[in-house]
């Protein structure tokens, strides 16, 4: 039997991830394993950890405004479509 994790999109938040068992000569089965929460947004101590850059620095990002943030109070909030934007961007002025 063969078994493979197979990634469904679901909304803009979940996705579903699905396993599908496969045996030789029988049908193919699949089986919702689980929903995963997507993160919708990033707090600057998130995004600096996940990236290995500080938080400076991406506060002067911010602040050229190369990276647009929510502010959410006292708290500065970085979309995810937001920081994937951002990404490309940078990948590609390197290219």
């Amino acid at each position: 039997m063969l078994r493979v994790a197979v990634e469904v999109p679901g909304n803009a938040s979940t996705t579903t991830l699905s396993t599908i068992n496969i045996a030789l000569g029988r049908s193919v089965v699949m089986e919702h394993d689980k929903t995963v929460n997507q993160k919708l947004g990033w707090t600057l101590d998130e995004l600096a950890n996940s990236l290995g850059v500080s938080v400076p620095f991406l506060r002067l990002e911010i602040k050229r405004g190369k990276l647009r943030a929510a502010h959410l109070g006292r708290r500065i909030v970085l979309l995810d479509a937001e920081v994937r934007r951002y990404l490309a961007e940078a990948s590609d002025r390197a290219a």
